[in-house]
């Protein structure tokens, strides 16, 4: 095959065989690593290093002396898994006491709705009560506030003819 230069391209150089694209050697495409294969990598160079403790020690001062950033060890690996999986936990833990605290919310809504359609009275802050003095106690008319009584109060009954006693 041959490029737009004139230049003949090998077969090795394409990625996808079908489409027939040019890749470049120094173009390399990364994919990033998830956990597991950060960790087997963390090990194999541990193995390395334990192998050749000046050597290993050594191509790490290169790295970071090169401004790179030093591959992590197997505890920093494993100590970051552990902080990913409790974070996981806390994030399921906080979304079932959501759904926890809905299903109560819809539970509450729905018994509002049934003493609505039984045609009780019902208050909308939820107190006690509320009948013709208010408040949460009871109470007399002209009484102090809260419900207490207080106000006119008769400290003997009248028995008068067609009265209540």
């Amino acid at each position: 095959m041959v490029d737009d230069n004139g230049e003949e391209i090998k077969e090795s150089e394409y990625k996808f065989s079908s489409l027939q694209v040019p890749v470049h050697p120094d173009l390399k495409m990364k994919k990033g690593k998830n956990k597991f294969q950060k960790l087997r990598e963390a090990r194999k160079m541990d193995e390395i290093a334990s192998l050749d403790p000046k050597a290993a020690a050594m191509e790490r001062i290169k790295i970071l002396a090169a401004g790179g950033k030093a591959p992590p060890t197997v505890a920093q690996v494993e100590k970051s898994m552990k902080k990913e999986k409790q974070q996981k936990k806390k994030r399921f833990e906080k979304k079932m006491e959501k759904e926890a605290k809905e299903k109560k919310k819809e539970e509450i809504e729905a018994k509002k709705a049934e003493r609505r359609a039984a045609g009780r009275k019902f208050d909308k802050g939820g107190k006690k009560g509320g009948g013709k003095f208010g408040g949460k106690k009871g109470g007399k008319p002209g009484g102090k506030p809260g419900g207490k009584p207080g106000g006119k109060t008769n400290s003997r009954p009248s028995f008068k003819k067609g009265g209540k006693h």
